[in-house]
């Protein structure tokens, strides 16, 4: 579907958080998150993602223009390269920001990650960002990364095979932005139109049966499911250059740019489509929205968590599996 010449897959009751006209922005960002990290730029926190580290199959899950598996690919090109063990598993990637060079160990794959998995490898590092209001069942998406799922045999007229998706021991990790901006004194206002816009946008998203997700809610689901060693950690994204400090001002540039360049494609599906407004209501508002984004004496922020978990080495689904 398209709306604005946005790419909005899934239909009328489908995803309408696209990103992938500024992933190049909001990769750069999440790599350069982790203000701890020596060089500052990294594909990940999990293990997996870490030099050194053997990983054989990982699926991208949400990969937009596919930058970030290409990198990954990249990293760590003798993965089984032969075998295409990197799955990516995409909604759109439009033309003009299609991937020119793809590395030998890349494998792009279309799929509804909300219907059964029907893989037939397991993988040992699963990854998705930015997928708030994307996904509409959390902690069905968890058991099927984790947890046994009926899958179709390939003959016709047999029975459904029992699958896992996540090797013992594997990882998942999950990149995600908290849409509402947080701000640590007064300079963001409630009746701001940043914070309406936030507001406006939410109540789309719930229109259509996919809210915001509360990004720390994600840890008890994930040990509901099974996952142990969840840990989770917290940055701030400022929304321009307010900061003092050069990292977080360098930081702040980068998702200024990543924010106007995203907030009509953000805004345009959600608010023609649930809220009823007109493409002219929606262009007009966004100007205040924008005006704001760019005033350096609002001193917001955008929490971003970057959570992972690890299956145990051993489960009874595994059992299970094997017998």
């Amino acid at each position: 579907m398209m709306s604005n010449e946005q790419q909005q897959p899934g239909g009328d009751n489908g995803p309408i958080i696209i990103a992938d006209d500024f992933a190049g922005l909001s990769n750069h960002l999440l790599q350069n998150a982790d203000d701890s990290s020596p060089d500052r730029a990294t594909l990940g926190l999990a293990p997996p993602a870490q030099p050194g580290y053997k990983v054989k199959r990982v699926l991208d899950v949400g990969t937009g223009t596919g930058i970030w598996c290409t990198e990954f690919g990249d990293e760590y090109p003798d993965a089984e390269a032969s075998t295409r063990p990197f799955g990516c598993w995409y909604r759109s990637v439009s033309s003009s920001n299609s991937i020119v060079r793809v590395p030998p160990n890349v494998k792009f794959e279309v799929d509804d990650l909300e219907e059964p998995w029907t893989y037939h490898t397991k993988f040992d590092y699963i990854h998705t960002r930015v997928m708030t209001s994307s996904i509409a069942d959390w902690k069905r998406f968890f058991k099927q990364s984790y947890k046994l799922a009926s899958t179709p045999r390939p003959k016709a007229n047999t029975s459904p095979s029992k699958s896992s998706f996540l090797e013992p021991g594997g990882y998942i990790e999950l990149q995600e932005a908290h849409m509402r901006p947080n701000c640590d004194d007064d300079t963001l206002k409630p009746t701001s139109p940043l914070i309406e816009w936030v507001d406006r946008l939410e109540e789309a998203c719930n229109i259509f049966g996919r809210p915001f997700i509360n990004c720390p809610s994600l840890k008890p689901l994930l040990e509901e499911v099974g996952f142990e060693g969840v840990s989770v950690t917290k940055y701030k994204w400022p929304i321009n250059a307010w900061p003092k400090d050069p990292y977080y001002r360098e930081l702040g540039i980068w998702n200024l740019e990543n924010m106007l360049e995203g907030v009509e494609g953000w805004s345009m599906a959600p608010f023609t489509r649930a809220l009823n407004w007109t493409k002219e209501e929606v262009n007009v508002f966004l100007i205040s929205v924008r005006n704001e984004l760019k005033n350096k004496n609002v001193y917001a922020y955008i929490p971003v968590y970057m959570i992972r978990a690890r299956k145990p080495l051993k489960t009874a689904e595994d059992d299970e599996e094997a017998s």
